[in-house]
């Protein structure tokens, strides 16, 4: 495993660094523990090139100095891998041809001296020419034999190789696998139709390696040829993919040491040198170079530093430098300077895979006194409030007997030393290895949130590196690198980056250009139908209107999107109405054209993600770490009043971006930890997957108490609503508001809903509305619906024995006994099934309706009375909105009282009856008077062993002929029915009983 650059410098620095402890005051919160890099190592003996003046003379050029591959070309010239024309030039600027390419891939395949082997028995008494005829037909027949170049493969290679034949060419050499996931890289090159197609796999592997890359213009220019100055660099770029064929090695260190002395050698005074340098990994290396003046012999490597070409003598303590060894001897080093560290180490930070990198900000330092292992140690901590959320703490221990402190590699302002150059308050870049910190920087941290739809996903197979393509929400598509230790949220739970899918919506963080976090808690369905070109934008139904929609996106911004009248909706599979759609609702909206703001499809939230519950209770702990927080006295809201929780104390974790208030003003969940505990709240949780999670929170400010009222006036301008009775509330962007089981905000707030208002009120009698839940019709459209058989009819009421009610939305038990009294007037609606027609109350009263007024003489079958059976609907008072009547039974040819022996049993046959009822709600999408039926859009059936509502997977269909319809609190016909009305119904099957328009 190749060490990022970085890390093995800083390692090195371990043990030069100062002590000094500060305190502040003690932390409280337990987090993730870092401590520094263990750098206790041993030495190795490492030798220099065994011909030192030969590598020396075949490095030097009179012709690359300050040549921007100056460093390249010198490198590669020690390794051997290059050559110099015999006038000691290298013409960096003069076209590679393709037998000088050829030569070099030979190389740095390894097989250099199996060619000279071959040729120069060959070339006894040829001028230059011959020569270099010989040379090339070997190095063309080695690169044969080694698969860079193909048998079926020809060109004319005295003339210069073009870049895209030696990229080919050079992936085939270092056994670069072609890209079979994508081509993203080269077709973002502007004439990427100019490279074959054969080629761009293994060009798109070549170019994702950052081996070789693209002109500044945005091109490639495949067909351009390649100069022996930027062949060096390729090749460099290419060295670590080559260590195996070439036997060569790169490592990090800083030069500790430096001794100087001579030691006598058969009768000759050797001078030797031992460089002392500290490795990435701990170990200690002496770099060992000798000369001998008597027999000229030298031990010795290519040196590289602020731009001078020299030899070992060139280096100094203190130096950061990179060695490479060929054949486990040092060939090449160069002088890192300080200011190119960064860069450096990021183009070989992937290279090792165990190592994370963190951007974050030292909020607090503080230290305790501690006995270890019979050791006073003191041992300080800094507070690391990372970018992606973590929080981590770096432990540094100092024996308070030896002094020795056990130190982090600090890197501030162009010098190295330890975490005494920490403050409170820097931010900081910081690598870490298993959990011990390698290094860190103290650096100006550029930190943004973006939000978009996820394009593409990309791992680079080698690397692992992985590359994020996001449409964002001003149309535009960008790639960013994703960091190795990104934190991936889906739907509040941890995640992996490639467990995204295409066009989910994403929220990213930023930190100095690369991806730190990724939040994506919403909703997927579909994830794979964007088109090529085309576009999602996910959000919340702001506004509706006949032909468009506003929405307002998870960035805040609103936009305003056009819908067709046929466009698709989908909602848990099943396509549904455009009159489904409801303000609050979750959505994504899908575009064919990412330059349209036409829908071509819209996906709604399905029910799981609806709003579930609303707590009230104490805030008696907060978790910053994990963001939940604990509440006691845990109350639940039902219908108008608080309902006490089956558990005193309930634990609920907080959305990552949740609303958090306190009379109107939006808090932090630190301010809440700090402030607020002790605190009576209330807060929204929505059912996300089968786990509660909160999602707003209000902070209860003075008393509480209830109201239920139509609003009369909203003032958006003060922030203030009025009731019917009124009373003023205060309304702002704190308030809770539901509706049809949606958190809205309080400006979409209308005049005329009916209220139930939780309030709070201070001292001075202001009252401020914490919860303002618009009641609907679903809160309570079957509470006053029964069934049984008609009992005693009067002048002016009715009861009813074996009779039912609903209530929550579930039946109760069937009761012999007399109901209640349900009366009757003029505005009543009555109607006969048995005959087909609708009877005034008179007629209910005057005709045998009552039970013993249907006693059947003649009938030999069955109980002695024929009665009617019931369902009626009344309003709050009791009186008769409307009243659907049968002869022996509540459904068409059931027949109870022919088939029944016993009175008794009648209370048995009901409750089958009623078994088979369905409560049902949805939109009307259309009236179809020919078979008597409505069609139901976005239909949902009321399920009691879940107690939920759930969805149906089709449209449903319900016949009205039989039921009671009752709309604005009138029974009306079935021609009031519109489609777009928003309906409750009672049904046996396909037949209605009861049809409640919202």
């Amino acid at each position: 495993m190749k060490f990022n650059r970085f890390i093995m410098i800083v390692l090195i620095l371990m043990l030069i660094f100062s002590n000094l402890s500060f305190a502040t005051e003690d932390l409280l919160v337990k987090t993730n523990e870092l401590t520094p890099f263990d750098a206790s190592a041993s030495k190795t003996d490492v030798k220099s090139y065994g011909k030192g003046i030969e590598i020396l003379k075949n490095s030097y050029f009179n012709d690359i100095d300050s040549n921007v591959y100056e460093k390249d070309i010198t490198k590669l010239a020690s390794l051997d891998v290059i050559k110099k024309f015999g006038d000691n030039n290298y013409y960096p600027s003069t076209d590679v041809t393709g037998y000088e390419a050829l030569g070099a891939l030979v190389r740095l395949s390894g097989r250099g001296s199996a060619v000279e082997t071959r040729a120069l028995p060959q070339t006894t008494g040829m001028n230059m020419d011959g020569i270099r005829r010989i040379f090339n037909q070997e190095y063309l027949n080695e690169a044969q034999t080694l698969g860079i170049v193909l048998a079926n493969e020809t060109r004319d290679n005295n003339v210069p190789v073009t870049r895209e034949n030696f990229a080919l060419w050079l992936g085939r050499a270092i056994g670069i696998t072609p890209a079979t996931d994508g081509l993203t890289n080269v077709y973002a090159f502007s004439d990427f139709e100019q490279i074959s197609p054969s080629n761009r796999s293994m060009l798109e592997s070549i170019v994702r390696n950052n081996i070789m890359i693209g002109n500044g213009d945005g091109s490639f220019n495949p067909k351009g040829n390649l100069n022996r100055g930027m062949l060096a660099y390729v090749i460099d770029n290419a060295l670590p993919f080559a260590s195996n064929l070439l036997s060569s090695e790169s490592k990090f260190a800083v030069v500790l040491d430096i001794q100087n002395y001579d030691k006598m050698n058969n009768n000759n005074n050797v001078k030797n040198r031992e460089i002392t340098v500290r490795n990435i990994d701990g170990t200690f290396s002496n770099i060992k170079t000798s000369y001998n003046p008597k027999t000229r012999q030298k031990s010795d490597f290519v040196s590289y530093k602020n731009g001078i070409v020299s030899d070992s003598s060139n280096i100094a303590v203190g130096d950061l430098i990179e060695y490479t060894l060929l054949n486990k001897e040092v060939h090449f080093i160069e002088v890192i300077k300080d200011e190119s560290l960064i860069s450096k180490i990021n183009k070989d930070l992937t290279m090792d895979n165990t190592l994370k990198k963190y951007y974050g900000t030292i909020s607090n330092i503080s230290f305790e006194k501690v006995l270890e292992a019979n050791k006073f140690m003191n041992k300080e901590r800094f507070r690391i409030k990372n970018f992606d959320g973590q929080i981590m703490d770096l432990l540094i221990s100092t024996d308070l007997q030896t002094h020795i402190k056990k130190d982090a590699v600090v890197y501030r302002d162009g010098k190295f030393g330890g975490t005494s150059l920490l403050k409170s308050g820097d931010d900081i870049e910081y690598l870490v290895k298993d959990n011990k910190v390698v290094y860190i920087a103290i650096k100006k941290i550029e930190s943004k949130k973006i939000s978009g739809t996820i394009r593409h996903l990309y791992q680079e197979p080698t690397t692992k590196e992985i590359t994020l393509s996001l449409l964002d929400y001003d149309d535009n598509i960008v790639d960013y690198r994703v960091s190795k230790n990104v934190l991936t949220m889906i739907n509040n739970n941890y995640g992996e980056v490639m467990d995204l899918q295409y066009g989910e919506d994403v929220v990213l963080t930023l930190t100095n250009g690369s991806i730190s976090k990724i939040v994506s808690d919403e909703f997927i369905e579909n994830p794979g139908y964007i088109p090529k070109y085309g576009k999602v934008r996910f959000g919340t139904i702001y506004y509706l209107y006949p032909d468009s929609i506003s929405v307002e996106l998870s960035s805040g911004e609103k936009n305003h999107f056009v819908i067709s009248k046929n466009i698709p909706i989908v909602k848990n599979g099943t396509v549904i109405s455009s009159r489904a759609l409801k303000e609050g609702d979750k959505i994504k909206v899908y575009f064919d054209d990412i330059y349209s703001n036409k829908a071509s499809l819209i996906v709604v939230e399905a029910a799981e993600r609806i709003i579930k519950q609303v707590y009230k209770g104490r805030l008696s702990d907060v978790n910053e770490i994990t963001n939940t927080i604990t509440i006691n006295r845990t109350q639940y809201l039902k219908n108008k009043d608080w309902v006490n929780s089956d558990n005193y104390s309930k634990d609920l974790k907080l959305k990552k971006d949740a609303e958090i208030y306190i009379n109107g003003s939006k808090i932090n969940v630190g301010e809440l930890s700090k402030i607020y505990k002790g605190s009576d709240v209330y807060i929204v949780v929505e059912n996300s997957f089968g786990k509660e999670i909160g999602i707003k929170m209000n902070i209860k400010s003075g008393g509480e108490r209830f109201y239920y009222d139509k609003i009369n006036i909203i003032d958006k301008n003060i922030g203030e609503m009025e009731l019917n009775n009124q009373i003023n509330f205060k309304i702002d962007d704190g308030t809770i508001v539901l509706k049809d089981s949606r958190i809205l905000k309080a400006e979409k707030l209308k005049a005329k809903s009916d209220a139930f208002i939780v309030a709070g009120f201070n001292s001075y009698n202001n009252n401020y509305a914490n919860i303002v839940k618009i009641n609907s019709k679903g809160d309570d459209a079957f509470e006053n619906i029964y069934i049984g058989s008609i009992e005693e009819v009067h002048a002016g009421y009715f009861n009813m024995t074996n009779n039912a009610t609903i209530s929550d939305n579930v039946w109760e038990s069937i009761k012999e006994s007399k109901s209640q009294n349900f009366y009757f007037n003029n505005d009543s609606y009555i109607k006969d099934l048995t005959k087909n027609k609708e009877i005034t109350f008179l007629d209910f009263f005057h005709d045998k309706y009552a039970k013993k007024e249907t006693e059947d003489i003649n009938s030999s079958e069955g109980l002695k009375y024929k009665r009617y059976y019931g369902v009626v609907v009344t309003d709050e008072k009791g009186q008769v909105i409307g009243l659907n009547i049968r002869q022996k039974g509540l459904m068409k040819d059931q027949n109870i009282d022919d088939k029944l022996k016993y009175e008794s049993d009648i209370k048995d046959e009901i409750e089958k009856t009623v078994e088979s009822f369905v409560l049902s709600r949805g939109i009307i999408d259309e009236v179809q008077s020919e078979t008597n039926r409505v069609k139901l859009t976005d239909a949902l059936d009321w399920i009691d062993v879940k107690g939920m509502w759930v969805q149906n997977p089709v449209d449903k269909y319900v016949e009205y002929d039989s039921a009671i319809i009752i709309k604005n609190g009138k029974v009306v016909s079935y021609e009031d029915l519109k489609p777009t009305d928003y309906v409750y119904i009672m049904r046996s099957k396909e037949k209605g009983l009861v049809i409640v328009v919202e």
